[in-house]
């Protein structure tokens, strides 16, 4: 099978170690969750723990587009935090997988 979205992707709250995982609802089912969970926790950083390579991440209300392309997970993490604080935009990761 040749995976094409995102579905299954884990997201863990840096601050306690809590999982979220991208179902068939999408991005925005994920986003309530992890927005009331912000409410709770107080954290505001959510790192994807098992990316598929192709996974894309694009501004809300840019151009800006990351594609995750295999490797250091850390440091592709920590170039969507940078891309944020420089934008000062939403990093939003996208339900289907770009091809690399």
């Amino acid at each position: 099978m040749d995976k094409k979205t995102i579905i299954g992707l884990c997201f863990e709250c840096k601050k306690c170690g809590k999982l979220f995982r991208v179902g068939t609802r999408g991005i925005e089912a994920i986003d309530k969750r992890i927005r009331k969970h912000v409410m709770d926790c107080g954290s505001t950083e959510f790192w994807p723990k098992n990316p598929p390579v192709g996974l894309t991440y694009k501004a809300e209300h840019g151009n800006k587009i990351l594609v995750y392309k295999g490797g250091d997970v850390k440091k592709f993490c920590e170039k969507v935090k940078a891309t944020v604080m420089e934008t000062r935009d939403n990093m939003i990761p996208q339900l289907k997988l770009t091809e690399v």
